[in-house]
């Protein structure tokens, strides 16, 4: 199968400015998933539920453990690019815009069936409505929002997205004026966004990849054991999870 990777722009939003750097996009709701999955839990073990509710307590229990496993699984993963490239790491660690303003960049590994484009890495990313120059998202002012597939080529698909943020936020304006003018126009073919040949981002995100490509090939050679896949980790930590049913200790070590 052949893997698309697209960069696009959201709608203008407002919110408060951060400091710089890589977060882990579930992060937000982490706190409030693990408590309600204790209630959950609490709430499965009710004499007086009937079948229906029964069945509708069980749903919200996987759907909330799925987030909660989705959070550990991103974790682990920057954790995991950090220690095989620190430097293209730090280059978007600290990134900042045309004005030197730091910007925070939100990951998220998502299950394919949850993309909204066939895409498997998505940068988002629109301008502020008050300055041309400041990155904006879901998440806020000052920030990116990245969504990568949970498969065995994640971490190439987030160098690739590194590649796109690493030449957009300094050049934001100037960027967005090119791709309206470039893209805008071909609304019926969104994975070739940010790789006609004479896109600079598309180019920076292609010598990204190249560049983790070689040093995830120099890691893997001094490990013992090869890397887990990220499917396989999201299942163990989908299980662990299980079963400590309303434990929900601190999240243990991989």
């Amino acid at each position: 199968m052949k893997t698309h990777y697209m960069i696009t722009t959201l709608l203008i939003l407002t919110s408060s400015f951060c400091f710089g750097e890589i977060r882990n996009g579930y992060e937000k709701g982490i706190k409030d998933a693990r408590k309600s999955l204790q209630s959950l839990y609490t709430l499965q073990l009710s004499v007086g539920l009937s079948s229906r509710e029964r069945k509708m307590v069980e749903s919200k229990i996987e759907t909330v453990t799925n987030f909660i496993s989705f959070h550990e699984l991103t974790e682990y993963l920057i954790n995991q690019f950090r220690i095989i490239s620190p430097e293209i790491f730090s280059q978007v660690d600290t990134i900042k815009d045309g004005k030197g303003r730091t910007t925070d960049v939100y990951i998220k590994f998502i299950p394919q069936n949850e993309a909204t484009v066939n895409a498997a890495g998505i940068s988002c990313v629109a301008q502020s409505e008050f300055d041309d120059d400041l990155c904006v998202s879901e998440y806020g002012e000052g920030t990116i929002s990245v969504k990568v597939w949970i498969f065995n080529r994640a971490l190439l698909a987030l160098s690739h997205e590194f590649g796109h943020i690493n030449y957009l936020t300094p050049n934001l304006a100037v960027y967005l004026n090119y791709y309206r003018n470039k893209y805008q126009k071909k609304p019926d073919a969104p994975n070739c966004f940010g790789h006609e040949v004479d896109d600079l981002s598309g180019k920076n995100a292609n010598s990204f990849e190249k560049k983790f490509k070689k040093k995830l090939i120099e890691y893997t050679r001094t490990q013992d054991e090869r890397l887990r896949t990220p499917i396989s980790l999201v299942q163990d930590i989908r299980k662990r999870i299980q079963a400590e049913r309303g434990e929900m200790d601190p999240i243990a070590a991989i």
